[in-house]
């Protein structure tokens, strides 16, 4: 008796379970294809059949595919357990020795379908759900395989189970991101169930009925509306320039967040958190900017570059702007160079000229020294010094001198003559056209160039862990790496003065960013609007873009985009970076100009508008000393030779006078001698022959 009381009663129960989930499962299939095929966003499932998306069925609900379903949504994927990511995927993953994730069985990259749509039974029990794992070190879903490669803003997620489960679920982080969320409650007495919707306008969770569902349409513009965002950036002009005050007045960046968010009335607090350092750490985490994302302390950052090792971690926005980085240099210096007059001729005609002049020496040595002309018993050719009139005679002839030319060798000199005529004019027209257009120095233009100029010095402004700093972290280029071994590192905080010294100096090359150099430029270095006091090379060294980036799968993805684009097509970056290149060089102008007129004291400001003036300002240089150097050097020479050849010759003069007049009073010593001597012996020869004639007899005289 109790026996078949018992089965009765199992049987009650059985049908009324059975009836009831019967029920609910008929409530639930006759409510899910209309939230299915209900176009929640404007731009969700555009282009395609909604037949056509794919249709991912997960939980443990028995009545998991009925015949309704596959009439209506093809194709299907079929996930037994309540997840969309492999079990085996966990933070523990790491690197290998290559730097990339070691995810078993799961290596494949990101593919994105174009509509998918996600069918989750909870059950009946509360649970919390952890469907897109995002781990510090790396972003797991970034480069998962089918079919757990979801996009989880491009799909839409609707939650099966009770309302009070649902609302639990949608006011957890790891749901709350979901752009496209939706509950169904199948357990409600409610025929048809309530259908779990959050309202982006109103920041709220509303329980509608399926015709109130199928009628609200949730625009994109509700994402950002009545909320407010906090943006990081750089605080660099290009990005936000303020006044004297403070204020904001310009900047490419900061005037796109304030445009959409005058668009869309939604509020924003711009910082600049985390801009010195964003790079990667060891263990796959990233500092600054992407940091900032992924721990929720931003929702948006001004602004990134896109590169491979960046990808997997946050969402960027189609390009807003260019800015490649370039190098700059000073202008190239026009000048005369000292030895300049050797130029006027080629090597060619200089040895010509000097043959010629050699081979005449001889013919005239020889007319002067064996060719003897007789005319009234004299030579006429005769020269005391016939070597020095070979040398000097054709010389005077080339240096436009006058000399004297001897009767016999006038024909010869006068052929001479005609032909130095033609070589002086040839050499002085030359010489004018050199002079007035001097030699430019060679300034390099390409990285090529760049590295085979070693006489240049390389500054580079490190931005660290920005797209510059990463490759040539990483770059395998021989050129590229010989230019970073020259390279100086140089921070941000000494951008201005190192843009200064590449225009006022000599042979710096600058590596920045073009976009943020420029600022520095029309600030610091430009008085004139129409002159720009330096050169940026023809071809960059990295090809770089600006782009406005999001938490990775951000739910403000679509939105900021979606108006990236547009303000882009229309050229707003592009006037916006022009406007605010303006505003910085009216700040700037002023104070180069108290550095005009104050004069050297104002030191590299004033060198700087020095080179602008010059520029400007001279039409013609004087020729200064250094102009014509050789020639005055030969003629100091030459003075200097002629001047102590006279010293030497005065000297050897006086020498010889001396020796003259000491010879001359010797001489005339030896002869007053000889006369004395002479004369004293005449004088005794005198008076012995008196005395001998005294002595002889009157009578034989």
């Amino acid at each position: 008796m109790n026996l078949n009381c018992f089965m009765l009663v199992l049987i009650v129960c059985t049908n009324y379970c059975l009836t009831d989930q019967i029920k609910r499962s008929q409530v639930l299939w006759s409510t899910l294809p209309t939230v299915l095929f209900t176009n929640i966003y404007p731009d969700f499932q555009k282009g395609q059949l909604y037949g056509q998306c794919t249709l991912k069925l997960a939980g443990d609900e028995e009545n998991l595919t009925p015949q309704e379903l596959f009439q209506v949504v093809n194709p299907k994927i079929i996930i037994s357990r309540l997840s969309i990511t492999p079990p085996k995927v966990t933070p523990t993953n790491t690197k290998d020795k290559f730097g990339d994730l070691e995810i078993p069985l799961f290596n494949g990259l990101k593919h994105s379908p174009h509509c998918e749509k996600v069918v989750l039974f909870l059950g009946n029990s509360s649970l919390k759900l952890d469907l897109y794992p995002g781990y510090k070190m790396f972003q797991i879903r970034s480069v998962l395989q089918f079919p757990f490669n979801t996009h989880l803003q491009q799909t839409h997620h609707i939650f099966i189970g009770r309302e009070e489960n649902i609302r639990s679920l949608f006011t957890q982080e790891t749901i709350k991101i979901l752009k496209y969320k939706t509950g169904i409650d199948p357990f409600t007495d409610l025929n048809p169930p309530r259908v779990i919707t959050e309202n982006f306008l109103l920041s709220e969770i509303r329980s509608l009925s399926v015709v109130e569902f199928a009628k609200e349409k949730n625009l994109a513009a509700h994402l950002l509306q009545n909320h407010h965002f906090v943006v990081h950036s750089f605080p660099l002009q290009n990005v936000i320039t303020m006044d004297s005050s403070g204020a904001p007045v310009g900047g490419a960046g900061y005037l796109f967040v304030k445009s959409i968010a005058q668009k869309y009335n939604f509020t924003f607090e711009y910082r600049f958190d985390g801009w010195k350092n964003n790079g990667q750490m060891r263990n796959g985490s990233w500092n600054g900017f992407i940091g900032a994302l992924a721990d929720f302390r931003a929702d948006m950052v001004v602004w990134l570059s896109n590169t491979f090792e960046r990808h997997p971690y946050l969402d960027l926005t189609p390009l807003a702007i260019e800015s490649d980085v370039v190098f700059f240099t000073s202008l190239p210096r026009a000048h005369i160079t000292w030895y300049g007059i050797i130029f006027v001729f080629t090597a060619k005609v200089w040895i010509l000229v000097l043959a010629s002049f050699i081979l005449v020496i001889p013919l005239l040595y020889a007319k002067f020294k064996f060719n003897y002309i007789k005319d009234a018993g004299r030579n006429t050719m005769s020269v005391e010094t016939p070597l020095f009139y070979a040398i000097i005679l054709p010389l005077c002839a080339l240096l436009q001198g006058s000399y004297n030319i001897p009767r016999g060798v006038r024909v010869l000199m006068s052929l001479f003559l005609l032909y130095s005529i033609v070589v002086v004019a040839f050499f002085n027209s030359n010489l004018v056209s050199f002079l007035t257009y001097p030699e430019v120095d060679r300034v390099p233009q390409t990285p090529k160039e760049l590295m085979e100029r070693t006489d240049y010095t390389i500054k580079y402004i490190r931005f660290p862990g920005a797209t510059d700093d990463m490759f040539f972290a990483s770059t395998k280029n021989p050129i590229h790496l010989k230019i970073k071994e020259r390279m100086e590192y140089m921070t941000s905080k000494v951008m201005a003065r190192a843009m200064m010294e590449t225009v006022a100096g000599n042979k710096i090359a600058l590596i920045n960013y073009i976009m943020v150099a420029m600022m520095d430029v029309m600030q610091n270095v430009t008085l004139s609007p129409i002159f720009r006091p330096l050169k940026i090379s023809r071809e960059p060294i990295v090809e770089a873009g600006f782009y406005f980036g999001l938490r990775k799968y951000s739910k403000l993805t679509q939105t900021v985009s979606m108006n990236a684009v547009i303000l882009e097509n229309t050229g707003h970056f592009k006037q916006w970076f022009r406007e605010t290149l303006n505003i910085v060089r009216k700040i700037g102008r002023p104070w180069l100009k108290r550095a005009q007129k104050l004069g050297p004291p104002a030191g590299l400001a004033y060198d700087v508008t020095k080179v602008t003036k010059d520029a400007i300002n001279a039409e013609t240089k004087p020729f200064s000393l250094v102009h014509v150097g050789l020639s005055f050097g030969i003629l100091t020479c030459g003075l200097i030779l002629a001047i102590l050849r006279f010293l030497w010759e005065a000297q050897f003069i006086q020498k010889l006078a001396k020796f003259i007049k000491t010879q001359i009073n010797e001489l005339k010593n030896l002869m007053i001698r000889f006369w004395r001597n002479v004369s004293s012996k005449f004088g005794k020869a005198a008076n012995t022959c008196s005395k001998s004639i005294r002595r002889l007899p009157r009578s034989e005289n």
